[in-house]
């Protein structure tokens, strides 16, 4: 089988006619480009990073991880299988708010910056009358940082834990704020507003927050008990080899990819007690998206107020190789997407969508484009990637495609990429690859090398990692 190639490169062609339906949903088919306000819906739009699908109740996950999104998804579109274009915060979030594959505009690497000529929803909002607000569990050169392009168009871009001084991530903080600003508006303007937390994503046992346990999803204690008992919360996560929190799991995945360790050997009694720490703070940051919708209703603007939640990627617990969000995998790669349309009958839609349909389903919602077709309908494949070079090694590719899924993965610096793993499509469990069909791995690895052979469009200007954001990363267990 002939290698994958590994340097940086391009999406495919075949994204260009969905772009361009994209670039007439963000400029040219409008409807109303500056509505009525008193007729113009408003728009809030909430990100829960590091949150998978599979573990809220809408979902079908039988712990109560999620009453307040659940209730909003029985009255609402859920997008029942929606991707994410890549495991980690910065290229999905930059799909999320530009409509755009990171790929095709360069978001590859820690240093990636959103290109100036790609426009950022807040951006259409505001040339329409709306008043745009952001507020991010971020820093100002973190992975959604005003200086990495998301501000534009955003008449306010906070960034909470530089607001602090602490470097803590709470979705309290980010409600608190949200709901500061919704109770100060103009209520003259209709408003766009994002939020965004990181309390369901693993910390960095140093930040003071983890306590002696050194929990690396770690909430108040009435959280972590709803779903693990007092003895299963005595367990420690500090090792003098493997280090604390956080930094424990990169030291399991670590030596894992070292070939140390196999991830099948792992306590399992272990894993399960960090699946039980990882779903109290999606109960935590659910409730807080509850006082969110709360704050609306008491308002009086719950009627009038389109509300989007959904996620950058998930978060993996060995079911393949890896702890934390390094692989292509559903796991990992399937997020939640609940649009709640004042006025619209639920429905559930089976149909493949992607973090780049964001962009269009909220400009067709609000009225500021003529409705379209999800930009994922239009593409019988969906290409993922991931390429960590700090560390332990990691570089995987991945392409979903009406009847297959291709998976091909490379662990540590200079090793051969793993044999390449077929899936069906409907295979969402992805835990028995296909052994038996050499024709259509060899057809899908065919066309991942065509979409992986061509150079990117756009690139922005790269970024600089200065010592506060080094700081941050490294709280978040990106960088050693």
């Amino acid at each position: 089988m002939q290698a994958l190639p590994t340097t940086p490169t391009g999406v495919a062609r075949a994204f260009a006619g969905l772009l361009a339906s994209l670039a007439a949903c963000l400029g040219c088919d409008v409807v109303d480009a500056r509505p009525d306000p008193a007729r113009a819906p408003n728009v809030l739009l909430v990100s829960i990073d590091t949150l998978r699908a599979d573990h809220l109740g809408a979902w079908g996950y039988p712990r109560e991880t999620s009453p307040r999104i659940d209730a909003l998804a029985r009255a609402s579109t859920r997008y029942a299988y929606t991707l994410a274009p890549a495991p980690w915060t910065l290229p999905s979030h930059a799909a999320m708010l530009t409509g755009r594959h990171p790929y095709e505009i360069g978001m590859l690497d820690r240093f990636a910056t959103i290109p100036p000529d790609v426009p950022i929803v807040a951006e259409r909002f505001a040339s329409a009358g709306y008043a745009c607000a952001a507020f991010v569990d971020e820093t100002s050169r973190g992975w959604i940082g005003a200086e990495r392009g998301f501000a534009r168009g955003f008449h306010s871009y906070r960034h909470l834990p530089e607001e602090s001084g602490d470097h803590r991530y709470d979705a309290a903080r980010t409600a608190d704020a949200v709901i500061a600003w919704l109770e100060d508006r103009d209520p003259s303007q209709p408003f766009f507003v994002f939020a965004h937390t990181k309390s369901v994503h693993a910390l960095h046992a140093n930040d003071g927050t983890a306590g002696e346990r050194a929990y690396p999803y770690h909430k108040p204690r009435e959280y972590l008990e709803r779903f693990a008992t007092p003895d299963e919360l005595s367990l420690a996560w500090r090792d003098e080899r493997l280090g604390r929190g956080v930094d424990y799991l990169r030291a399991v995945n670590e030596r894992i990819a070292l070939g140390h360790l196999r991830g099948e050997d792992f306590d399992r009694e272990r894993l399960r007690i960090l699946e039980s720490l990882y779903d109290a703070g999606i109960y935590y940051a659910d409730e807080q998206v509850g006082r969110v919708l709360d704050a609306l209703e008491r308002l009086g603007l719950r009627q009038n107020t389109i509300v989007v939640v959904t996620s950058d990627h998930g978060e993996a617990f060995l079911e393949h190789r890896l702890l934390l969000h390094k692989e292509l995998y559903d796991d990992v790669l399937r997020v939640p997407l609940v649009v709640h349309v004042p006025g619209e009958p639920p429905a559930v839609v089976e149909e493949r969508a992607t973090l780049m349909d964001v962009v269009p389903i909220l400009l067709a919602k609000a009225g500021l484009a003529a409705p379209v077709p999800l930009v994922s309908a239009g593409s019988p494949e969906h290409f993922s990637f991931y390429r960590d070079r700090d560390g332990y090694y990691t570089e995987s590719y991945a392409l979903r495609g009406p009847e297959w899924t291709v998976v091909t993965q490379r662990l540590g610096e200079g090793g051969a990429l793993f044999q390449s793993e077929l899936y069906r499509a409907d295979d969402r469990a992805q835990r028995e690859p296909v052994v038996d069909r050499p024709e259509p791995l060899a057809d899908m690895l065919a066309r991942l090398q065509t979409r992986l052979a061509r150079a990117p469009g756009q690139t922005g200007v790269p970024i600089e990692l200065d010592e506060r954001t080094l700081e941050h990363l490294k709280a978040l267990g990106y960088v050693d």
